[in-house]
Order: C-alpha cells, then sequence, then structure tokens
C-alpha cells in the first residue's frame, strides 16, 4: 500500500520549481469534478494546474515505494 507523501513537501517543492515547460491535456468532465472536489479539500485551495502536479508527485513517489517493496 502507498503512503501518501508529506502534503507540505509537496507542496514546497511544487511552489519553488521553476515551471518552464507547458502541456495540454485533455480529460473527461468527471476527472475535472474530481480534481475540483480534491483542491477545496486542501487547506491552500491550489489551482488546478497545482493540483495536477502534485497528483504527479504523489503518483512518482508511490510507484518508487511499491518498486521498492517488490523489490524485496
Amino acid at each position: 500500500m502507498c503512503k501518501l507523501p508529506n502534503f507540505v513537501s509537496l507542496r514546497c517543492m511544487s511552489e519553488h520549481t521553476p515551471k518552464t515547460h507547458r502541456l495540454q491535456m485533455v480529460i473527461s468532465p468527471e476527472e475535472i469534478e474530481q480534481i475540483d472536489r480534491w483542491r477545496r479539500e486542501q487547506d491552500d485551495l491550489p489551482s488546478r494546474s497545482e493540483a495536477i502536479r502534485r497528483f504527479i508527485q504523489i503518483a512518482l513517489r508511490c510507484e518508487k515505494q511499491r518498486r521498492k517493496e517488490s523489490a524485496q
């Protein structure tokens, strides 16, 4: 099971990392609703872009942890 990373570390990392690349994506209305619901639950109400950046960091950390656990 993936332990979710510390929210504060995700926020700090994302806030201080220069954003130099633009990424366009197409997602469903249901996915937008889920993102917006999650955003509203956060203390700092991140933008959609910031929320997606945080999801990416969570997924990458979870995948790293999964690989580490399966190697043991």
